[in-house]
């Protein structure tokens, strides 16, 4: 077999990012972490926590994911979910790169937790972190509200079928404590 060269110059450039939705039950409904972002761009806007897959540091995207988590949030030994792979283009302003066009992906995380039992703390390139309801969610960064809906969307499902849900009680509960949870994620009551 012989060996080819490739010229890399010939194709578009391409960047791989990570995005963590965390989803909890605040009061009544389920909610979401933001982050406000501390730099451009989007700077002074709410996002979900990530950022750029950083080849030399991170192994893989879920390496990156909770590389990012922790730089942006303290928050660290949370199990993720990959949810899925958002290419759209022009998802990201960074896309115009020197007069040729660049595509950024992102490789989108997800995860059920308690928020009482995690303190975030803003950090890195965050200035501030926070705790959002669904119905209350203010203007998003980049196609953050597809991927937090896409995820949403993905939870729901999840539930009727796996122990996602068990996140969110005690260790010893009630059945009405659980259909409480199963209700709350939903967004509907339950029969």
């Amino acid at each position: 077999m012989k060996n080819k060269t490739y010229n890399v110059d010939s194709y578009p450039p391409m960047f791989s990012t990570v995005d963590i939705a965390l989803f909890s039950i605040m009061n009544d409904e389920l909610g979401v972490m933001l982050i406000k972002r501390a730099e451009e761009p989007f700077k002074d806007h709410w996002a979900l926590p990530g950022g750029h897959v950083d080849a030399e540091l991170d192994v893989d995207a879920e390496a990156a994911a909770r590389r990012e988590l922790k730089e942006e949030t303290n928050l660290e030994n949370i199990y993720l979910e990959q949810l899925y792979t958002f290419t759209t283009k022009g998802r990201d302003p960074r896309e115009e790169i020197a007069n040729r066009t660049c595509r950024i992906f992102s490789i989108a995380h997800f995860v059920l937790i308690d928020h009482h039992k995690v303190k975030a703390i803003a950090g890195s390139d965050a200035s501030d972190v926070k705790w959002f309801k669904l119905s209350e969610l203010p203007k998003l960064s980049f196609d953050h509200g597809k991927i937090i809906q896409t995820a949403v969307n993905r939870i729901r499902n999840k539930i009727n079928y796996t122990n996602v849900g068990f996140e969110l009680v005690p260790a010893k509960f009630t059945i009405p404590e659980l259909r409480a949870v199963f209700e709350k994620v939903l967004g509907r009551d339950l029969n």
